[in-house]
């Protein structure tokens, strides 16, 4: 069994990102450059403060409630693009799924087929709730019996995909994780924050040449 995370890992996020980021604050930030502040605070404050973006915490509160709006809108999710090399997903002889969690069920499912990603993934989608960062090993943990496999390979690029690894302490089951380096945090520093294990690969391509 293969568990693909979908935002960072299938399909690249940065312009949504940092669209958002930029149409909120009125401000002209390169992409590069607020790539690399992402990776480097998780914190987006300290984004505005190298920035040298005044605010206050009323506007953060503000920048983080037009965050979560525009995030599952399609005018920004329109922005994504793809990582995935669809041709390599014809080669998974194992089953596979994607372990997502957005709000909006509808606009996700509008987003694989304008991605033309559903067909590849009809029938193999499981969509959570994004509450807190045990959500997918919970899932994980309730659901893991389903599965006709000893071992799990896990691509994503967070903390609730690397968490997942914790299920193996309590089944018979191999949990592989892998982050890619395609998504929003460093995979480096979620490896060493979290203190768990976990192979990084470039993207989820290099991943499935692997195969």
């Amino acid at each position: 069994m293969i568990i693909f995370d979908f935002d960072g890992t299938l399909i690249d996020v940065w312009e949504r990102y940092h669209r958002i980021f930029i149409e909120f604050w009125k401000i002209d930030l390169e992409i590069d450059y607020f790539k690399a502040l992402k990776w480097r605070y998780s914190d987006e404050r300290f984004i505005l403060k190298d920035s040298n973006v005044p605010f206050t915490e009323k506007d953060f509160e503000n920048y983080k409630n037009f965050k979560s709006q525009k995030l599952e809108d399609k005018a920004f999710l329109s922005l994504d693009k793809l990582i995935i090399n669809t041709k390599d997903l014809k080669n998974i002889r194992e089953d596979y799924l994607i372990l997502t969690m957005r709000k909006n069920k509808e606009n996700f499912y509008w987003q694989i087929k304008t991605l033309n990603l559903y067909q590849f993934f009809e029938g193999k989608c499981v969509i959570l709730e994004p509450k807190g960062v045990d959500v997918k090993k919970e899932w994980l943990y309730k659901n893991i019996k389903t599965f006709d496999n000893n071992q799990i390979n896990i691509v994503g690029d967070s903390e609730n995909d690397l968490k997942m690894v914790e299920v193996s302490k309590n089944v018979d089951v191999k949990i592989n994780i892998y982050l890619v380096r395609s998504g929003l945090r460093d995979p480096e520093k979620i490896i060493k924050e979290n203190n768990l294990n976990a192979q990084i690969v470039k993207d989820v391509n290099e991943f499935l040449t692997s195969l």
